[in-house]
């Protein structure tokens, strides 16, 4: 199990569905510049996500594909979650404190 931190949210598809960019803080690896320690995943799906919401999910009952993403300086690799089939997936959602300003 590893957990993910969300950091966006955003709408897709007329809002139908929402991508949810997440990021791991918590272990070392490797990417085009070498060894880091973020790592950086996206999904799809229909629930919205607050930032700063924490997900631990199996990531064996899930498989990650990397997509091309055109930006200015060139094509860079997007790593998507794709649910594996049959899976019942088991994740855990902790939602952030709200802060409240008096």
């Amino acid at each position: 199990m590893k957990t993910y931190t969300v950091i966006s949210c955003n709408p897709l598809n007329e809002g139908r569905t929402r991508v949810t960019k997440m990021f791991l803080l918590q272990e070392e690896v490797e990417h085009i510049f070498g060894k880091g320690i973020r790592e950086t995943l996206y999904v799809s799906g229909k629930n919205e996500f607050a930032i700063g919401t924490e997900i631990t999910l199996d990531t064996a009952e899930w498989s990650i594909v990397e997509r091309p993403f055109e930006t200015e300086n060139g094509t860079v690799f997007c790593k998507w979650l794709h649910l594996k089939p049959g899976v019942i997936p088991k994740v855990k959602v902790k939602i952030p404190k709200e802060i409240v300003s008096i």
